[in-house]
């Protein structure tokens, strides 16, 4: 057995892409490798013996050169045929099979009336017959075989026009109105016509249950390799087409939205009508299963690569939907979200608007066969979406994108405040973000609970952050609300420094520091700086003093409730003046810190703490108006806060000298930009 899955994904031309759009779902973690044998297709044009002849010689070639350990022909007719002499020949490996899903089909219908739309070949199946009298015998099954339909889908995936009234005319028999009854359910026995299924619905004349077989083989598929090594990461993936012809780009595009390079090399030689298979391997077979990877990395597929760290951490999201009646997949609802929020959207309604408008641009990079989804649905589904697996993807992406560890980490929390519903007595959304205030990048967020506060939250979110390495060699920043030594023993733990306020609800803590600072004798052990501020009609005066000697600080308790902290190496104070018009304001701060530092050191981190007021919770409410923003239900809240995030990290990373907001309506208007934007973090 190899280290790692691998698994083949084999069909005669391109409807087996169906099928492996589910298996990365099932199984992400595996390699992967299409194979088309489009040289041969369509395979029904050719006789029994030569068509089961033909896939043994294609798939001796594929296994001799890229050793699956799961094999899934997804073809109904080689299946029908070709399956019993390949699981003979190759016993240790594990095939699964296409059938016509006629099953689930007689469990779906209401009015008794199905219809199975297939190729010739399958219709006229004694293997079909069975399946319909084991299954559906109290139906009536209308038996639908389409010359041409395959033959349409493989056309509109190169990017060819199809006519609608092409598509209508291979449809029709399947509807049929018996009575008060009708046709209520389809189920597509071949492959290739879900490519079409958008089509179909719309040019249905009355509305069915369309039965994709994809995710049930799919299933199937993960079942069999259940037992199969799994790794975190997902592996390589590559297309194979025997015929050799180039790639057109619009497959192309197809492939790269699941992160497959396509090879235009091919793996066989045909010669003349016969098909034959010689015993000569194209370039592309010698380099063998290891060389995906190289081939892949090759592939010139514009801005797809750069978002495919994005989109592999979308895919990653468990969906706990029954994956047959799927017709919006997660990562295409989340990229919609994301896309539609850069793109100045503050609603549902809007993003939906945005999604309906600039769907050819969302289609550069997942397929969306069935559009967008409406704006009930997509509050629907972001309702129900776990915030804490959420939480932890966006999370796991911030990492990805900024695998250093950041120098400044503020931690703060903020309500949104048009999240309050008072008529079911739920109270704000409010959300504690940690912040690398240089990288200006959220790296994660903890929603409060319900009951609890910033104090119980921000050691959770420490936890999770710590958990990832990234707080390693961080200075963290919190305001007083966190001044205390669990807190500070947490961000050691992480391998950071902590820096900490200390306010009037320490009185005891406050009142020591700041004797300290006044007392004739300690001016010795104290440094001192001094700025000057001046904008926004105001002047603001600062000067830190920062001590070394926290001996007298760090000493056993002295008196019940005194706060000793573990690491302390410094203590500081800032005290500002601040000149605005006819007024004088002051204030004096103190702090608390792990690392020693200059009195300049120090007050730079004091101020880039402010970061997260300035540079994220400011943006948040002012040019993506999260506080007017009115979801109020479910998770919907947290989720659209994490959505948020996404945006605000991707449009940080544009190289561009524009404001967040001229930055967030240009992207709605126009395309290009757009896809800068999103495809700007590797």
């Amino acid at each position: 057995m190899t280290a790692r899955a691998r698994i083949l994904v084999f069909d005669s031309g391109l409807g087996g892409l169906t099928v492996l759009r589910e298996a990365l779902r099932e199984r992400p973690d595996a390699d992967y490798l299409y194979a088309a044998d489009d040289a041969a297709f369509p395979y029904g044009r050719l006789g029994e013996a030569a068509l089961v002849d033909r896939v043994a010689d294609v798939m001796a070639a594929l296994i001799d050169r890229f050793d699956p350990q799961v094999v899934v022909i997804a073809c109904n007719t080689a299946s029908t045929l070709a399956l019993p002499p390949l699981r003979a020949r190759w016993p240790d490996i594990a095939f699964v099979g296409t059938v016509p899903a006629i099953k689930p089909a007689a469990l779906a219908t209401r009015s008794g009336l199905i219809s199975v739309l297939a190729t010739p070949g399958t219709v006229s199946r004694d293997y079909t017959r069975r399946l319909i009298d084991e299954f559906a015998r109290d139906c009536a099954v209308t038996l639908v075989g389409s010359t041409r339909l395959a033959g349409l889908a493989e056309t509109a995936m190169r990017g060819e026009i199809v006519a609608d009234a092409e598509i209508a005319a291979e449809i029709a028999p399947c509807f049929v109105a018996a009575g008060e009854r009708r046709t209520d359910v389809v189920t597509l026995a071949c492959t290739h016509y879900p490519l079409l299924l958008e089509r179909f619905r719309a040019l249905a004349p009355w509305p069915v249950t369309w039965i994709d077989p994809a995710p049930a083989i799919a299933r199937r598929m993960a079942h069999v390799a259940g037992g199969l090594p799994r790794r975190e990461a997902a592996g390589p993936r590559a297309a194979l087409f025997t015929s050799g012809r180039a790639t057109p780009p619009e497959l192309a595009r197809f492939l790269a939205a699941m992160g497959i390079a396509a090879a235009d090399a091919p793996l066989v030689e045909s010669h003349g009508p016969e098909l034959g298979l010689t015993a000569g391997v194209s370039r592309l077979a010698r380099v063998g299963f290891k060389g995906w990877m190289l081939l892949e990395a090759s592939m010139d597929l514009g801005d797809r690569p750069r978002l495919r760290v994005l989109l592999d951490h979308f895919a990653s999201l468990e969906d706990d939907r029954e994956s047959w009646r799927v017709a919006h997949p997660l990562p295409e609802v989340l990229l919609l979200a994301v896309c539609g929020t850069i793109g100045a959207c503050d609603d549902f309604d809007e993003i939906v608007e945005w999604g309906e408008d600039n769907l050819p641009f969302l289609r550069r990079f997942l397929p969306y066969h069935h559009g967008v989804p409406g704006s009930r649905w997509l509050r629907a589904l972001l309702n129900r979406i776990d915030p804490g697996l959420f939480g932890e993807m966006f999370q796991s992406w911030a990492a990805a994108i900024r695998p250093e560890a950041p120098a400044l980490v503020a931690i703060d929390g903020k309500s949104s405040r048009g999240s309050c519903d008072r008529g079911n007595g739920r109270a704000a959304l409010h959300l504690v973000s940690a912040f690398a205030t240089r990288e200006k990048l959220v790296l994660a967020q903890e929603a409060v609970a319900e009951g609890a506060s910033e104090q119980t939250t921000i050691p959770l979110l420490l936890e999770k952050l710590a958990a990832k390495g990234q707080l390693q060699g961080a200075l963290v920043s919190i305001d007083a609300v966190a001044c205390n030594a669990g807190t500070a023993q947490a961000i050691l733990d992480a391998g950071a420094d902590y820096l900490l306020a200390v306010k009037a609800n320490q009185p005891s803590l406050m009142g020591e520091i700041a004797r300290f600072f006044d007392d004739p004798a300690a001016q010795g052990a104290i440094a001192g700086d001094g700025a000057a501020d001046k904008g926004h009609g105001r002047v603001e005066e600062r000067a830190v003093a920062v001590s070394t000697r926290v001996d007298w600080l760090d000493g056993g308790r002295r008196f019940p409730g005194e706060h000793r902290f573990p690491g302390l190496a410094l203590i500081a104070r800032v005290s500002t003046q601040t000149w605005q018009k006819d007024r004088k304001t002051g204030a004096v701060r103190y702090y608390v810190c792990s690392r020693a530092m200059s009195a300049q050191a120090l007050a730079e981190a004091v101020r880039s703490h402010w970061a997260i007021e300035n540079s994220l919770h400011w943006v948040l409410d002012v040019t993506f108006g999260e506080d007017k923003a009115r979801s109020r239900t479910g998770h919907g809240p947290a989720n659209m806060a994490v959505v948020r995030h996404f945006a605000f990290n991707i449009l940080r990373a544009v190289d561009d000298k524009r404001s967040l907001k001229l930055r967030r309506n240009k992207a709605a208007r126009n395309p290009d930009y757009m896809a800068k934007t999103v495809g700007s973090i590797r």
